[in-house]
């Protein structure tokens, strides 16, 4: 931890801790009423301790803040002396963008439901910070209270803290309590039988580590397991299971050999009493393409079967290794408060590490995405704490019960794979006869979220997909990255920023896979809502499959569409934006609503055909300063003052000569005013959409 010479708190935050420790123990969570109204003591304490400002840039009036140094610059001199100032502006400065030093501190307690436990966001420029506070006296006293022990989780102990190394015998008797707690007590997550073995799996030995790993062949024997997430890395770095090799792995695998990494995964099995853990480098042949194919395409099963994932989130490659010392444990603040002459108790403020999982790599990468989606638990082993993940359960390591991992695509399992999103949806009817369901919604997040990844190979997309698109398969017809009966909205999504297609990508050019790089829905995202109303039915939608499993690769695919179908013109866009606008052959469309996003970057004006989709209602934020995503949602808002009624096209060249035949380039969207006039004059015509 940092060290100072004078006193560890100055008056403004040894303030703050005094007086949180004296408020009731009550939730501060105020979103369900006015913390008014709940709390008057709380009101009143607010006031008395520092000067209460009553309203913020980022909380109504409901929300108590603290108003603690006027600006950041007199919190980094503040720093110099008082080890909290200094433990605030060490995470402030860690972020990405600057601080506005004339901007004041604030302080909001959000959570004081434990006697032992506080947090609180600290405010500075628009940005803002979790922080937990432990009282770690009320823990020793009520210690020994036997009702208290057994109130108190086993896992977190009076007055613990965080172990300095993923190794030690703390994080392993951690690791070991949750995993005892959720096998025996989580009703969501208790199974009956353990499951089948997959085809190889690596017998890691007894725990003791006395015999080397094997590669074991099993006949589909059932048994526990643990499967490995996590990042390769430099393949060439990477030690693999090849036909060459295959019967010299199954006569044994030296720890010595394997990357670090996956000496690590070996090393967490065994301390969590395991036999068997599934690596992927290991226990597919990977220069097989019939057993790479057969195994990555039951991916899912994999995962979803193993009683346990590991997710090296800590690792940035199968060389680095997840098992480290904490170097960050060494800014947390342990000190003694004086709370008056006659006592003093101890405090141990630390940040709350909520995106420390999230942010790593492993959370940026394709493959991984279905990985902990499809794990039944997940046991995170990040660069500074270890974190579990459950159907009914969530920890951080050193944050108390309830605490969450923050990740991005944190419950999806529960909330987007769940059966009732898809449970409105009739077989083969498509949305432009019905209204948008949840299962839409739910599929736009996935796919936002799963696009942004990283991939080593485009062709291995699609393939990373499918096992998250297996569960959405039972009541829809999956087409290349999209549903069927979620055209004719599914072809609606647009590149955030410039992307490429790659000349040898076979994937048809209206699904989102045929691009190299994030897309968003946003724009549409009220197309397909109840007051929606479309100009384009589609006739038929196919896909060309190149291999054994229908929701991998493809090797084509095409849409017959009917709709209004006139020329147009892409304007380039400004070299600061994202997007142009749409303009027709005599270039008089409005600039009212009038965007337009190409697919691949465009530097000079382009020829095409718009293929009118449809009118919805959303809110007109195309041209707000910063927003990059353009519409958004008028859901949840007291009013309806800034909704628009836009048009939206789908961006088309023609392909070949014998007519009829397009290729998308884009999407665009247009003030319903503006286009109406062009749409009631256009001919509908059925076109081929490759």
């Amino acid at each position: 931890m940092t060290q100072h010479s004078k006193a560890p708190l100055c008056d403004l935050c040894l303030k703050f801790i005094r007086d949180v420790r004296t408020t009731p123990n009550v939730d501060l969570d105020t979103r369900g009423g006015s913390w008014e109204q709940k709390d008057p003591v709380l009101k009143a304490a607010c006031r008395k301790a520092c000067p209460f400002r009553g309203t913020s840039p980022w909380f109504d009036d409901q929300a108590p803040l603290y108003r603690h140094h006027n600006s950041f610059e007199a919190l980094m001199d503040s720093a110099k002396e008082c080890r909290l100032c200094d433990l605030l502006c060490q995470q402030f400065q860690q972020g990405q963008r600057g601080i506005d030093e004339n901007l004041p501190i604030q302080l909001k307690v959000f959570n004081h439901n434990s006697p032992w436990n506080v947090t609180f966001s600290a405010y500075a420029g628009g940005r803002a910070l979790n922080f937990d506070i432990y009282y770690r006296d009320d823990l020793k006293a009520r210690a020994a209270s036997r009702d208290f022990r057994k109130s108190l989780p086993p896992y977190i102990p009076p007055g613990r803290t965080i172990s300095w190394h993923a190794k030690s015998v703390g994080c392993k008797d951690l690791a070991l309590i949750w995993l005892q707690e959720c096998l025996s007590k989580h009703k969501s997550c208790r199974v009956e039988k353990e499951a089948p073995l997959p085809k190889r799996v690596i017998d890691v030995g007894p725990p003791d580590g006395t015999e080397e790993p094997v590669l074991f062949i099993s006949s589909g024997q059932a048994a526990h397991y643990i499967a490995l997430s996590y990042c390769w890395g430099d393949p060439t770095a990477m030690l693999t299971t090849t036909l060459e090799t295959l019967t010299a792995r199954m006569q044994g695998i030296p720890l010595a050999s394997l990357p670090r990494t996956l000496q690590d995964a070996v090393w967490v099995t065994r301390a969590l009493n395991t036999r068997y853990l599934w690596i992927d480098a290991l226990c597919i042949v990977q220069d097989s393409i019939e057993d790479w194919i057969g195994q990555s395409s039951i991916m899912g099963h994999i995962f979803g079967g193993a009683m346990l994932t590991i997710s090296a989130a800590g690792a940035e490659g199968s060389q680095s290794g997840f098992l480290h010392e904490r170097l960050s444990v060494k800014n947390d603040i342990c000190c003694k408060i004086n709370a008056d002459p006659a006592s003093e108790y101890d405090i141990h403020v630390r940040p709350e590490q909520l995106a420390q999982f999230g942010d790593s790599r492993i959370e940026r990468r394709a493959w991984t995405m279905q990985e902990r989606l499809l794990s039944r638990r997940v046991l995170h082993y990040g660069k500074d704490r270890i974190g579990w993940e459950c159907p009914d359960n969530s920890e951080v390591e050193g944050s108390g019960p309830g605490k969450g991992i923050g990740f991005s695509v944190n419950n999806m399992t529960e909330v987007l794979l769940s059966p009732s999103n898809t449970k409105h949806i009739t077989p083969g009817v498509r949305v432009g006869n019905s209204t948008m369901s949840t299962g839409s919604q739910g599929w736009d997040e996935i796919i936002q979220q799963f696009a942004s990844r990283g991939i080593s190979k485009e062709s291995d997309r699609l393939p990373a997909l499918a096992s998250i698109a297996e569960r959405y398969s039972a009541r829809m017809t999956y087409l290349a990255g999209i549903w069927d009966e979620l055209l004719p909205r599914a072809l609606m999504w647009r590149p955030i920023e410039s992307a490429t297609r790659p000349a040898a990508n076979r994937v048809p050019s209206w699904s989102w896979a045929s691009i190299e790089g994030a897309i968003t829905y946003n724009q549409v995202y009220d197309l397909g809502g109840s007051g929606t109303e479309w100009h384009s039915e589609v006739l038929s939608a196919s896909v060309q499959d190149s291999g054994p499993r229908y929701m991998g690769q493809v090797s084509g695919g095409e849409i017959l569409i009917s709709g209004p179908l006139t020329k147009a013109f892409y304007a380039p866009p400004d070299p600061t934006e994202t997007s142009g606008q749409l303009l027709d052959e005599e270039g008089t469309f409005g600039t009212e609503g009038n965007e337009a996003w190409m697919d691949t970057n465009s530097a000079v004006a382009s020829e095409c055909c718009c293929l009118w989709i449809g009118n919805a209602n959303g809110i007109d934020n195309t041209k707000r300063p910063g927003n990059a995503r353009g519409l958004g949602s008028a859901r949840g808002l007291g009013n309806t003052r800034g909704l628009k009624s836009h048009s939206y096209g789908l961006l088309l060249r023609e392909v070949g000569t014998s007519g009829g035949v397009f290729r998308r380039c884009g999407v665009a969207k247009l003030s319903q005013e503006e286009a109406s006039g062009v749409i009631s004059g256009a001919g509908e015509q059925t076109i081929t959409l490759i």
